[in-house]
Protein backbone atom coordinates (compact mmCIF):
# COMPACT_ATOMS: atom_id res chain seq x y z
CA UNK A 1 0.00 0.00 0.00
CA UNK A 2 3.05 2.48 0.67
CA UNK A 3 3.73 2.40 -2.99
CA UNK A 4 0.17 3.46 -3.88
CA UNK A 5 -0.12 6.04 -1.28
CA UNK A 6 2.97 7.74 -2.48
CA UNK A 7 2.37 8.36 -5.71
CA UNK A 8 -1.33 9.80 -5.13
CA UNK A 9 0.39 12.17 -2.39
CA UNK A 10 3.08 13.34 -4.71
CA UNK A 11 0.19 14.53 -7.60
CA UNK A 12 -2.07 15.87 -4.91
CA UNK A 13 1.31 18.07 -4.10
CA UNK A 14 1.46 18.74 -7.51
CA UNK A 15 -2.45 19.74 -8.07
CA UNK A 16 -1.97 21.75 -5.08
CA UNK A 17 1.39 24.45 -6.27
CA UNK A 18 -0.53 24.38 -10.00
CA UNK A 19 -3.52 25.76 -8.15
CA UNK A 20 -1.82 27.94 -6.13
CA UNK A 21 0.27 29.39 -9.37
CA UNK A 22 -3.49 30.00 -10.90
CA UNK A 23 -4.84 32.00 -8.28
CA UNK A 24 -1.74 33.74 -7.76
CA UNK A 25 -1.76 34.57 -11.42
CA UNK A 26 -4.17 37.93 -11.04
CA UNK A 27 -4.49 40.21 -13.29
CA UNK A 28 -6.37 43.58 -11.55
CA UNK A 29 -7.76 46.46 -13.42
CA UNK A 30 -10.19 49.14 -12.42
CA UNK A 31 -11.88 49.88 -15.74
CA UNK A 32 -14.72 52.55 -17.06
CA UNK A 33 -15.14 56.42 -17.11
CA UNK A 34 -16.47 59.07 -19.12
CA UNK A 35 -15.10 62.46 -18.75
CA UNK A 36 -16.08 65.48 -21.06
CA UNK A 37 -15.11 68.73 -20.65
CA UNK A 38 -16.03 72.39 -22.49
CA UNK A 39 -13.46 75.15 -22.58
CA UNK A 40 -13.93 78.58 -22.95
CA UNK A 41 -11.62 81.17 -22.34
CA UNK A 42 -13.25 82.52 -19.27
CA UNK A 43 -14.78 79.59 -18.03
CA UNK A 44 -13.88 75.51 -18.31
CA UNK A 45 -16.40 72.99 -16.95
CA UNK A 46 -14.67 69.05 -16.35
CA UNK A 47 -17.39 66.54 -16.20
CA UNK A 48 -17.03 62.78 -15.29
CA UNK A 49 -19.37 59.75 -14.23
CA UNK A 50 -18.15 58.22 -10.81
CA UNK A 51 -18.57 54.28 -11.52
CA UNK A 52 -15.17 51.71 -11.74
CA UNK A 53 -15.57 47.94 -12.36
CA UNK A 54 -12.67 46.34 -10.91
CA UNK A 55 -12.15 43.05 -13.34
CA UNK A 56 -9.94 40.33 -12.64
CA UNK A 57 -8.33 38.46 -15.37
CA UNK A 58 -11.00 40.18 -17.41
CA UNK A 59 -13.96 39.21 -15.11
CA UNK A 60 -16.39 41.98 -13.83
CA UNK A 61 -15.54 40.83 -9.90
CA UNK A 62 -16.73 44.22 -8.58
CA UNK A 63 -17.72 47.80 -8.53
CA UNK A 64 -17.67 51.25 -6.63
CA UNK A 65 -18.15 54.67 -6.36
CA UNK A 66 -14.97 56.80 -6.64
CA UNK A 67 -13.91 60.87 -7.40
CA UNK A 68 -12.33 60.56 -10.79
CA UNK A 69 -11.61 63.81 -10.99
CA UNK A 70 -8.79 65.73 -8.71
CA UNK A 71 -7.09 68.53 -7.92
CA UNK A 72 -3.74 69.29 -6.79
CA UNK A 73 -2.91 73.03 -6.61
CA UNK A 74 -4.61 74.88 -9.58
CA UNK A 75 -4.40 71.81 -11.55
CA UNK A 76 -7.12 69.92 -12.42
CA UNK A 77 -7.30 66.01 -13.97
CA UNK A 78 -9.20 63.25 -14.89
CA UNK A 79 -7.89 59.46 -16.11
CA UNK A 80 -10.27 57.18 -17.90
CA UNK A 81 -9.76 53.28 -18.69
CA UNK A 82 -7.08 52.04 -16.62
CA UNK A 83 -5.51 54.11 -13.70
CA UNK A 84 -4.69 51.50 -11.98
CA UNK A 85 -3.09 48.21 -12.53
CA UNK A 86 -2.44 45.30 -9.98
CA UNK A 87 -0.57 42.16 -10.71
CA UNK A 88 -0.57 39.22 -8.11
CA UNK A 89 -1.57 42.17 -5.67
CA UNK A 90 1.62 43.76 -6.71
CA UNK A 91 0.44 47.54 -7.66
CA UNK A 92 2.07 48.49 -11.44
CA UNK A 93 1.23 52.10 -11.39
CA UNK A 94 -1.51 54.10 -9.94
CA UNK A 95 -1.59 57.22 -12.37
CA UNK A 96 -4.11 59.56 -10.09
CA UNK A 97 -1.16 58.87 -7.12
CA UNK A 98 1.87 59.55 -10.35
CA UNK A 99 -0.07 62.92 -10.96
CA UNK A 100 -0.52 63.79 -8.16
CA UNK A 101 3.50 63.98 -7.13
CA UNK A 102 4.40 65.08 -10.54
CA UNK A 103 3.15 68.17 -10.11
CA UNK A 104 4.15 69.17 -6.14
CA UNK A 105 7.44 68.60 -8.11
CA UNK A 106 7.37 70.55 -10.94
CA UNK A 107 5.06 73.33 -9.66
CA UNK A 108 4.78 73.83 -13.36
CA UNK A 109 1.81 73.25 -15.84
CA UNK A 110 4.04 72.52 -19.09
CA UNK A 111 6.60 71.03 -16.80
CA UNK A 112 4.03 68.83 -15.01
CA UNK A 113 2.50 67.46 -18.25
CA UNK A 114 6.44 66.87 -20.00
CA UNK A 115 7.49 64.78 -17.06
CA UNK A 116 4.06 62.72 -16.05
CA UNK A 117 3.91 61.64 -19.74
CA UNK A 118 7.53 60.32 -19.44
CA UNK A 119 6.89 58.46 -16.20
CA UNK A 120 3.33 57.19 -17.47
CA UNK A 121 4.79 55.54 -20.63
CA UNK A 122 7.60 53.56 -18.76
CA UNK A 123 5.12 52.62 -16.47
CA UNK A 124 2.77 51.26 -19.34
CA UNK A 125 6.10 49.52 -20.55
CA UNK A 126 6.34 48.21 -17.15
CA UNK A 127 2.86 46.98 -17.54
CA UNK A 128 2.94 45.40 -20.98
CA UNK A 129 6.07 43.39 -19.75
CA UNK A 130 4.03 41.81 -17.06
CA UNK A 131 1.16 40.73 -18.96
CA UNK A 132 3.67 39.76 -22.09
CA UNK A 133 5.75 37.58 -19.06
CA UNK A 134 2.36 36.37 -18.00
CA UNK A 135 0.68 35.34 -21.07
CA UNK A 136 -2.07 37.70 -20.75
CA UNK A 137 -1.34 38.17 -24.86
CA UNK A 138 -5.59 38.86 -24.95
CA UNK A 139 -5.42 41.97 -22.86
CA UNK A 140 -2.35 43.07 -25.19
CA UNK A 141 -4.49 42.21 -28.36
CA UNK A 142 -7.66 44.48 -26.88
CA UNK A 143 -5.93 47.40 -25.73
CA UNK A 144 -3.97 47.89 -30.03
CA UNK A 145 -7.49 48.58 -30.68
CA UNK A 146 -8.42 50.92 -28.00
CA UNK A 147 -6.96 53.19 -25.64
CA UNK A 148 -5.40 51.76 -22.51
CA UNK A 149 -5.03 54.72 -20.74
CA UNK A 150 -6.41 58.64 -21.48
CA UNK A 151 -6.11 61.77 -19.27
CA UNK A 152 -6.70 65.13 -19.16
CA UNK A 153 -5.06 68.39 -17.25
CA UNK A 154 -6.60 71.68 -17.43
CA UNK A 155 -5.51 74.87 -15.23
CA UNK A 156 -6.80 78.32 -16.20
CA UNK A 157 -4.44 80.97 -15.60
CA UNK A 158 -4.82 84.99 -16.99
CA UNK A 159 -8.09 84.10 -17.98
CA UNK A 160 -7.18 81.26 -20.50
CA UNK A 161 -7.13 77.66 -20.43
CA UNK A 162 -3.88 75.27 -20.66
CA UNK A 163 -4.91 72.29 -21.05
CA UNK A 164 -3.44 68.55 -22.42
CA UNK A 165 -5.29 65.63 -23.39
CA UNK A 166 -3.74 62.20 -24.31
CA UNK A 167 -4.33 58.69 -24.38
CA UNK A 168 -1.96 55.84 -24.95
CA UNK A 169 -2.51 52.12 -26.38
CA UNK A 170 -0.34 49.27 -27.31
CA UNK A 171 1.00 48.67 -30.53
CA UNK A 172 2.42 45.22 -31.50
CA UNK A 173 5.87 45.03 -33.49
CA UNK A 174 8.70 42.82 -34.23
CA UNK A 175 9.88 42.41 -30.72
CA UNK A 176 6.73 42.31 -29.45
CA UNK A 177 4.62 45.36 -27.95
CA UNK A 178 4.93 49.25 -27.10
CA UNK A 179 3.52 52.08 -26.12
CA UNK A 180 1.86 54.47 -28.45
CA UNK A 181 -0.34 57.84 -28.10
CA UNK A 182 -4.21 56.99 -29.01
CA UNK A 183 -5.35 60.18 -30.40
CA UNK A 184 -8.11 61.48 -28.06
CA UNK A 185 -11.26 63.12 -29.17
CA UNK A 186 -11.62 66.80 -29.22
CA UNK A 187 -14.55 68.77 -31.71
CA UNK A 188 -13.24 71.65 -32.76
CA UNK A 189 -16.17 75.03 -32.67
CA UNK A 190 -15.60 78.11 -30.57
CA UNK A 191 -14.41 76.46 -28.24
CA UNK A 192 -13.10 73.04 -28.16
CA UNK A 193 -15.32 70.20 -26.39
CA UNK A 194 -13.05 67.11 -25.18
CA UNK A 195 -13.64 63.50 -24.49
CA UNK A 196 -11.96 60.69 -22.95
CA UNK A 197 -13.31 56.93 -22.00
CA UNK A 198 -17.13 55.92 -23.46
CA UNK A 199 -18.17 59.07 -25.63
CA UNK A 200 -20.06 57.88 -28.59
CA UNK A 201 -23.83 58.24 -27.20
CA UNK A 202 -22.41 61.83 -26.58
CA UNK A 203 -21.77 62.99 -29.82
CA UNK A 204 -24.30 61.16 -31.55
CA UNK A 205 -26.43 63.01 -28.84
CA UNK A 206 -24.60 66.27 -30.00
CA UNK A 207 -24.79 65.58 -33.48
CA UNK A 208 -28.52 65.24 -33.24
CA UNK A 209 -28.89 68.33 -30.91
CA UNK A 210 -26.88 71.24 -33.61
CA UNK A 211 -28.48 74.01 -31.49
CA UNK A 212 -27.36 72.56 -28.04
CA UNK A 213 -24.44 74.88 -27.51
CA UNK A 214 -25.83 77.95 -28.60
CA UNK A 215 -25.05 80.93 -26.01
CA UNK A 216 -23.34 78.75 -23.94
CA UNK A 217 -25.80 78.67 -21.65
CA UNK A 218 -26.43 75.76 -18.87
CA UNK A 219 -23.08 74.38 -20.11
CA UNK A 220 -22.73 72.28 -16.54
CA UNK A 221 -26.06 70.67 -16.72
CA UNK A 222 -25.79 70.01 -20.53
CA UNK A 223 -22.38 68.38 -20.25
CA UNK A 224 -23.85 66.37 -17.04
CA UNK A 225 -26.73 65.53 -19.42
CA UNK A 226 -24.29 64.40 -22.01
CA UNK A 227 -22.52 61.64 -19.53
CA UNK A 228 -25.76 60.80 -18.47
CA UNK A 229 -26.31 59.54 -21.92
CA UNK A 230 -23.13 57.42 -21.25
CA UNK A 231 -24.59 55.94 -18.12
CA UNK A 232 -27.48 54.79 -20.47
CA UNK A 233 -25.47 53.74 -23.14
CA UNK A 234 -22.77 51.92 -21.50
CA UNK A 235 -24.14 51.12 -17.73
CA UNK A 236 -21.44 48.15 -16.96
CA UNK A 237 -18.50 50.56 -16.85
CA UNK A 238 -20.45 54.26 -16.74
CA UNK A 239 -22.58 54.93 -13.92
CA UNK A 240 -24.43 57.56 -11.65
CA UNK A 241 -23.58 59.66 -9.56
CA UNK A 242 -22.23 62.42 -11.85
CA UNK A 243 -19.56 64.90 -10.74
CA UNK A 244 -18.45 68.31 -12.53
CA UNK A 245 -16.57 71.03 -11.50
CA UNK A 246 -16.78 74.66 -12.54
CA UNK A 247 -13.21 76.28 -13.50
CA UNK A 248 -12.23 79.81 -13.90
CA UNK A 249 -9.09 81.97 -13.44
CA UNK A 250 -10.43 83.57 -9.96
CA UNK A 251 -11.46 80.02 -8.49
CA UNK A 252 -13.86 76.55 -8.87
CA UNK A 253 -16.97 74.96 -7.58
CA UNK A 254 -17.37 71.62 -7.45
CA UNK A 255 -20.58 70.06 -7.91
CA UNK A 256 -21.03 66.38 -6.66
CA UNK A 257 -23.70 63.54 -6.51
CA UNK A 258 -25.70 64.60 -9.78
CA UNK A 259 -27.78 61.96 -10.34
CA UNK A 260 -30.06 62.78 -13.53
CA UNK A 261 -30.55 64.87 -16.39
CA UNK A 262 -32.08 68.52 -15.47
CA UNK A 263 -32.28 69.77 -18.93
CA UNK A 264 -35.18 68.61 -21.28
CA UNK A 265 -34.17 69.06 -24.84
Amino acid sequence: MKYIILPILILMSINIQSNAQTTMDSLKLYHGTSVIAFLKDDTGWIVADTKVVEETNSVITGSQTVRKIKQTQDIFYAFTVHPIMHFNDELIYDAFALMESTIKKEKDFNKSFTTFDSIIKSKLNDAINVLQKNNHIGTLEKYTKTSFLGFLMVQYQNGKPNYQIKSYKFQKNIDGYETVADPPLIMQGAYPILFLGSYEAAVKYIRSHPKLFVGFKDMREKLICLVAEEVGANPDYVGFPIDAVEITHNGHKWYYDNMKCSITQ
